[in-house]
């Protein structure tokens, strides 16, 4: 039998915390009661608070930040895939499909389309093939960029001008590689955590 019983968090004090995008900042930021780490993932004007410090990481053109650093993976934590399914992944960061054309070489694949309610265990299973259309919304902290190429799949995107977190990943790990994206102890935004 589960014991199960109410915990008042305004109870816990925190020493630091650590968050991964503006849109967590918004909805605790006011609530916490220590020194608050920050990914930057969009600009927020780096907003500052009267009774706690707060430390803005980032690294590209359109985020505020106070410490240059890209958001990095663990990759060495991600699971081994079991098996790879012959499908192609399509992502519009609008989720308007109707308004993107697929590839005449990639027409008779099957395909499965991101949307709002799209979750999958063992995501990475599930395709062998990323279609990523830019439609002019920025998508400002895309992981499925990186962790694609990590598995190995065959990543395209179709540019439509934006420089958000897609095209320059993309560029980046085509050109560098996936060394500079993996998670060591020398990460400015870990370290500050941990110390």
């Amino acid at each position: 039998m589960a014991i199960q019983r109410s915990v008042d968090i305004f109870k816990f004090k925190a020493i630091k915390c650590l968050m991964l995008d503006v849109h967590t900042l918004k909805l605790l930021g006011d609530l916490l009661n220590c020194p608050l780490l920050v990914f930057a993932n969009e600009s927020n004007g780096l907003q500052r608070y009267k009774t706690k410090e707060i430390t803005y990481y980032g690294h590209y053109d359109y985020q505020d930040f106070d410490v240059d650093e890209i958001l990095k993976f663990s990759f060495e934590h991600y699971l081994d895939l079991n098996s790879v399914k012959d499908k192609a992944l399509v992502v519009c960061h609008s989720m308007n499909y109707d308004k993107i054309k697929i590839p005449d070489e990639f027409a008779s694949k099957e395909k499965i389309y991101k949307t709002p309610s799209f979750h999958h265990q063992k995501l990475h299973e599930q395709f062998d093939t990323l279609l990523y259309f830019q439609d002019g919304d920025m998508d400002t902290n895309n992981r499925l960029i990186p962790e694609s190429f990590y598995y190995g799949k065959d990543v395209r995107i179709f540019e439509r001008g934006v420089q958000d977190s897609i095209k320059i990943r993309y560029t980046d790990i085509k050109e560098n590689g996936l060394t500079h994206y993996q998670l060591s102890e020398s990460d400015k935004l870990i370290s500050a955590f941990l110390e």
